[in-house]
């Protein structure tokens, strides 16, 4: 400690002070310093310290720390400040407490016996820091309960008993609280029966139930649930979230929850289950109406299928003249137009029924060993004169080897056919047909056919795979019901494998045809491209 009273008492005096941060001055009768410890002059002189000395009279540490202007509130002057201060000073006791930005000091000052006088300062700074802070959290607070919308908060304190609220009820806070509870007194406080009351009859006993465990044993609940309105009666939906706090040292303990109205929630969640009802039963519908085509096409193309085979047979005699040879060539002619159009027609129905098979799950795969390239090869051997007739290239390469399958041989076949058809119709005279397999990744074959023709959109793809769906985009009159490339897929997807369209308006379009691993038995090196 600074000054004449330096006896070793009050050196440990002066520490524990300043470890507690409390400031102590000692003054003579003629108000000059005797004695002081660190804290009283860097806490009530920040900045100043070191003018704090022993044997300075008050007022002039008065008029220095006040001629400081950052020390001066706005709108007073430096002699207001020094004699405020000295009004204070003359007071035989006085406390007060000092604030600025930077620090908060409790003052207690009073006269000794002898005509000097003594000061204590206490830093209360984190103190008062900290009921700011409290302050504006409980301002935020206040504004965000104020301006709650669409949602209620919930407050009430333990009565004489754990499982009662006190004589005050609940105290509501939010914006919209009297509009959706409407069980409201001035005060902003709920009438607990009043509330449980309200609650639907189906939904109470549940409600009432968790209710009790919060209050018993702190449970936390989660609940939707109806009340009636008591202001409106009208049926609302709100979801209550609750919980119980603690509070041993005070020996208190209070309930909470917010409450959120959710019957605009619950009424589009109604609308979409009646949606989702009416969607299901259209679709139930559709397939019972999709069912009842299949069936009608099959037994149909059975119907056409007995007649239809007499008059192709009957046409292929009478083209070849097996009865009655020697008839007029017009009448060959005939038989020939016949014939042409009896076999296009047959296969007409055969992917009718093809197509009833596969809706109707009922297409099964005749499995068998082949070579693939045989396969492609006859595929391109079938429709050769059609290739010719356009003056079309095909082009059929696999890379080097020969690789056996297992699958159904006939429907991969018609899978070819039907892509290699497609490709001859939308491809114009002169142009370029290529056949490539490779090996896959996985060990599966990818079978790739790509053309030079006029290319698709993503649109007319679209459509490629819709039954009875026909593109415009040939350069010759397309015939057939637009079968061949749903089907195809159908076929490949019952290999377990895929078709899929790549392609670009101007710049041709590529099927590819993937069969998975299983399918592949083995691959044998030899050449193969023709």
């Amino acid at each position: 400690m600074h000054g004449s009273l330096e006896a070793s008492s009050l050196d440990v005096l002066s520490s524990a002070l300043d470890v507690a941060r409390v400031g102590l001055a000692l003054w003579d009768a003629d108000d000059r310093l005797i004695a002081f410890n660190r804290t009283y002059a860097t806490l009530v002189y920040p900045d100043q310290q070191d003018e704090v000395r022993v044997g300075r009279h008050f007022v002039e540490l008065a008029r220095i720390y006040y001629g400081a202007p950052a020390n001066i509130p706005a709108g007073r002057t430096t002699e207001d400040m020094i004699a405020e201060r000295l009004r204070r000073r003359a007071a035989p006791t006085n406390s007060f407490e000092y604030h600025s930005s930077k620090r908060s000091f409790r003052v207690a000052e009073g006269r000794t016996p002898d005509g000097g006088a003594i000061g204590v300062y206490i830093d209360v700074t984190e103190e008062r820091r900290n009921e700011h802070i409290a302050r504006e959290g409980e301002r935020r607070l206040r504004l965000l309960f104020d301006n709650l919308r669409n949602i209620v908060y919930c407050h009430g304190v333990q009565g004489a008993t754990r499982t009662t609220y006190d004589a005050d009820g609940v105290t509501l806070y939010g914006r919209d609280a009297r509009e959706l509870v409407g069980t409201l007194s001035p005060e902003g406080r709920s009438d607990v029966e009043l509330w449980h009351s309200s609650i639907h009859p189906e939904d109470r006993p549940r409600y009432l139930a968790a209710e009790q465990r919060r209050r018993a044993f702190g449970e936390m609940y989660d609940l939707e649930f109806r009340f009636s309105h008591p202001a409106t009666g009208q049926t609302r939906w709100a979801r209550e979230v609750a919980w119980a706090i603690e509070d041993p040292e005070n020996q208190r303990r209070s309930f909470e929850s917010y409450i959120i109205d959710i019957t605009d929630a619950k009424e589009r969640e109604a609308e979409l289950a009646r949606a989702q009802t009416r969607m299901m039963a259209a679709m139930e519908e559709a397939h019972h109406a999709n069912l009842a085509k299949s069936r009608f096409l099959a037994h149909m193309s059975h119907e056409l299928r007995t007649p239809l085979n007499a008059i192709i047979g009957f046409a292929q005699l009478i083209a070849a003249e097996h009865v009655g040879p020697g008839v007029s060539p017009v009448y060959r002619g005939y038989a020939g137009a016949i014939l042409s159009g009896g076999q296009h027609l047959l296969a007409l129905i055969n992917d009718v029924l093809d197509l009833s098979k596969v809706e109707a799950g009922k297409m099964d795969l005749v499995e068998s060993e082949f070579v693939l390239s045989e396969v492609v090869t006859e595929a391109a051997a079938m429709l050769q004169a059609q290739f010719a007739a356009k003056n079309q290239h095909v082009d059929l390469a696999f890379d080097g080897c020969s690789v056996r399958l297992r699958a159904d041989r006939q429907k991969l076949l018609q899978i070819l056919v039907n892509v290699l058809g497609n490709a001859n119709k939308f491809v114009p005279e002169g142009g370029h047909v290529a056949v490539r397999s490779e090996t896959t990744d996985d060990g599966g074959i990818a079978l790739t056919i790509a053309d030079d023709g006029p290319g698709m959109t993503d649109e007319e793809i679209k459509g490629a795979w819709a039954p009875f769906s026909r593109s415009t985009n040939s350069f010759t009159t397309v015939e057939g019901t637009g079968l061949g490339l749903p089907i195809s897929r159908s076929f490949a997807e019952l290999h377990g494998g895929a078709l899929d369209i790549e392609s670009r308006k101007g710049h041709g379009t590529t099927l590819r045809l993937c069969l998975p691993a299983p399918r592949v038995l083995a691959t044998e090196a030899g050449p193969s491209h023709q």
